[in-house]
């Protein structure tokens, strides 16, 4: 469903603000911001509604125990459609000034080389932004051939178990388990980056 395909991406935590959608019948909405919240507890969520309070009165009306929504649910801030851009804008920079406060925020790293491999296949990328969840990769080279490369090589892995190798600061390679959680695509259909989600246990070992 597009509550699994969106819980996937969320699980990379390559996100910073999430922007929740109410409807009329808003309990999976509100389950669905129940598991943001257990696994990003920092991550601000932005509930999209029809009338001031609505997101609030659904989480209020879930709370007899018998919902699987019922315990408390996290919203940073209610936005009222029809959205406004200041309004939106001023959201997040408020959830951007929670962030950068909050103590043990995930770090975030850009330009980190990282070798992904699937079976014999192997192609070298380079990470925008890395998590603890997940990594969100480009292409190395910025030529036509080194970008036809990476939009084949992940094409053609779009379900296959892979593994993502880092060198870190103290000259160790860390390697993950991880599958492609969402692609993102450019004006010319082109892939530009794909997120992946790690899964599975880390292994560390000496840089030679």
């Amino acid at each position: 469903s597009g509550m699994e395909e969106a819980f996937k991406k969320i699980e990379t935590g390559l996100f910073d603000i999430l922007f929740v959608s109410f409807t009329s019948h808003p309990e999976q909405e509100l389950a669905f911001i129940k598991k943001v919240n257990a696994l990003l507890p920092g991550l601000p969520v932005m509930a999209i509604v029809n009338r001031p309070g609505q997101a609030t009165e659904a989480h209020t009306g879930a709370s007899d125990g018998n919902s699987p929504a019922s315990d408390d649910v996290q919203i940073f801030r209610e936005l009222v459609r029809p959205l406004r851009v200041a309004a939106v804008a001023d959201a997040a920079l408020h959830a951007i000034a929670k962030l950068q406060v909050m103590s043990g925020a995930p770090p975030k790293q850009r330009g980190v080389p990282v070798a992904v491999t699937t079976g014999e296949r192997t192609i070298q990328c380079v990470a925008c932004i890395s998590g603890e969840h997940g990594v969100l990769v480009e292409s190395f080279g910025r030529d036509q051939n080194a970008q036809r490369e990476f939009e084949e090589f992940f094409s053609a892995s779009e379900s296959s178990l892979m593994v993502a190798e880092f060198h870190s600061e103290s000259g160790n390679v860390i390697k993950f388990k991880a599958q492609i959680a969402f692609t993102e695509h450019a004006v010319d259909k082109r892939l530009r980056q794909v997120g992946l989600r790690f899964s599975g246990s880390s292994s560390e070992e000496n840089a030679q």
